[in-house]
């Protein structure tokens, strides 16, 4: 049980690096304007698209770049509300069955980390070492500041 622990906390560990440039960002820069909007995905998904378009400015990307740009934009979620399983539902289920389905879930996150890790590491590859400086320097900023920040997106209704 404890190797399995150990691969979902690197696939949780690995999603973060991939998406902190997304969502810190995103809940960052969020304004106050956004908060009391009934569309909070709406305004953070366009959080979330001017942060990206301005790391893509900072990394000076080449034309042949660009392609490996995309695949990465591709794989990073629009937005990263967490898939909460229905509280009702769980408590109907016996102890077992809440586990398995939790397990499962955890699964489902790992591989769609590990799918967006693939598509990291192929854009990471495709820079130039000052891009990869810049790029480091900005997923550590977001990392810093991660910790910071309260999940936004669980307050939508």
């Amino acid at each position: 049980m404890k190797k399995i622990g150990k691969k979902i906390a690197f696939g949780f560990i690995a999603f973060g690096f991939v998406s902190a440039s997304t969502l810190v960002s995103a809940q960052e820069s969020l304004s106050r304007s956004c908060q009391g909007q009934t569309r909070m995905a709406e305004c953070v998904q366009a959080k979330i698209l001017k942060n990206q378009n301005q790391l893509r400015e900072q990394l000076n990307l080449t034309q042949d770049q660009e392609p490996a740009w995309d695949n990465f934009i591709a794989s990073v979620p629009a937005t990263t509300k967490s898939t909460r399983l229905d509280r009702t539902a769980m408590e109907k289920l016996t102890t077992p069955e809440r586990l398995e389905l939790q397990l499962t879930q955890l699964k489902e996150q790992e591989a769609k980390m590990a799918s967006n890790l693939a598509a990291l590491k192929a854009f990471y590859s495709s820079l130039t070492p000052e891009q990869q400086k810049t790029f480091d320097e900005y997923h550590a900023k977001m990392a810093r500041n991660a910790h910071l920040k309260p999940d936004l997106l669980d307050r939508q209704t």
